[in-house]
């Protein structure tokens, strides 16, 4: 009986914490998030994973580490004074 209603708690905190990402997140996260066109894709310079910032990469293309796609890097624009 306690090992059942471990597995009841078990299931019942895991779904708690899931359904909100779930909602939140949609389809977007699945695949890394934002759709790049292909005009947009030959101005990006370096590609990295949501996940994995750490990850850079000359074309667009899957990370490594979890498989999700690429998303362009934020580079910083220099302001000309």
């Amino acid at each position: 009986m306690k090992t059942k209603s471990l597995i009841a708690l078990a299931i019942l905190s895991t779904s708690l914490f899931a359904t909100p990402h779930l909602l939140a997140c949609g389809a977007g996260c699945a695949d890394g998030g934002k759709k790049v066109s292909k005009k947009e894709a030959k101005n990006v310079k370096v590609w990295t994973c949501s996940m994995h910032p750490k990850i850079k990469k000359d074309k667009a293309g899957k990370c490594p580490l979890c498989g999700m796609n690429l998303v362009p890097a934020k580079t910083e624009v220099k302001k000309k004074k």
